[in-house]
């Protein structure tokens, strides 16, 4: 198979069975339009020679259709509710790393762009915004507080779970339409986010003010260090490939950690006991995208405004099932 063409993979499996007798699952629409989105401009990448593909993507992709086959097989000829239950969580978790892994790889190719780092001008709007807040000092202090950055470490960390903990709960319960919902809201959140990035490139506020990761012992995760690192191998040349190593947090505004906390607390409102548990850790996953995203204040702002919008196009407030 063309490498220009693998990254059709995913998203021709996702509708294949979309005729008169396979239809795709209700509320799946903007998802899947988003996947095939993400597809085209990565082939288009790809194909047009502005970066490479590795062979090592194919398998993941590969068994990403092959799960949600198996979901829409277990969906429509289910006799049982719970294996069409279980069938249609395999077509949700399918679609959610097919939005995950191509909307890394798209940020990737996106982060070719030459255009001059934005990183002083996104400073400057900090200080002109928060005139009392000094980025610098008030992260050199947080970071030696260990109990606390230690919380937030893990709230950041949530954004990798925390959809798949919605939607298992939501499929659990006889609400996949829910699922899809939340899925719809996360695609719209997507694609702002990628679109917005090309103009607005950033390393974000640790390497932008000189502060490496031993002036902040408390800050457990190494991305605000490591993701500029990436982006400055995409834009140099010097990373040449999509593949594995490419998949990795670079978008510094807007962020997607603050609109994801927003679509995620829509989704947890509906969550029965678990809906004030997961409020505060939203809460926490908002905050943690500073001191430990490496966030400006800005992004994270605006991040919470593409969160917001992308949550009320999808419908996230409406009572449905």
């Amino acid at each position: 198979m063309d490498a220009a063409v693998t990254p059709f993979v995913l998203p021709t499996i996702a509708v294949a069975g979309v005729d008169h007798r396979w239809r795709p699952p209700a509320g799946a629409g903007p998802t899947l339009a988003t996947i095939a989105i993400l597809a085209l401009l990565l082939a288009a990448g790809v194909g047009g020679g502005a970066i490479g593909w590795a062979r090592e993507l194919d398998p993941s992709l590969a068994g990403l259709g092959a799960f949600w086959l198996t979901g829409t097989a277990l969906r429509r000829v289910a006799t049982a509710r719970a294996i069409e239950r279980i069938g249609a969580g395999l077509e949700l978790a399918a679609a959610f790393f097919g939005l995950a892994i191509l909307a890394a790889l798209v940020a990737a190719l996106f982060a070719t762009s030459a255009r001059p780092y934005a990183d002083a001008w996104l400073a400057g709007l900090d200080r002109a915004l928060f005139p009392g807040f000094d980025w610098p000092a008030t992260m050199l202090a947080l970071g030696r507080q260990r109990a606390a950055m230690l919380v937030l470490t893990h709230a950041y960390g949530a954004l990798q779970w925390e959809p798949l903990l919605l939607l298992a709960l939501f499929c659990a319960t006889g609400r996949d339409a829910r699922g899809w919902r939340l899925l719809a809201g996360w695609s719209g959140a997507l694609l702002v986010c990628l679109a917005v990035f090309p103009w607005l490139p950033g390393r974000g506020a640790y390497p932008f003010f000189g502060i490496a990761p031993g002036r902040v012992p408390g800050v457990g995760l190494s991305i605000a260090w490591s993701a500029p690192l990436l982006l400055d191998g995409l834009r140099d040349g010097s990373v040449a490939m999509l593949g594995n190593a490419t998949m990795d947090g670079i978008i510094t505004m807007p962020s997607f950690h603050a609109a994801g906390a927003v679509v995620l607390g829509c989704a947890g409102w509906r969550a029965g006991r678990l809906r004030w548990p997961l409020t505060a850790l939203n809460a926490a996953m908002l905050v943690s995208a500073v001191p430990v995203g490496g966030h400006y204040l800005v992004d994270v702002i605006a991040g919470v405004a593409v969160g917001i919008g992308a949550a009320a196009i999808a419908g996230m407030g409406a009572r449905q099932r």
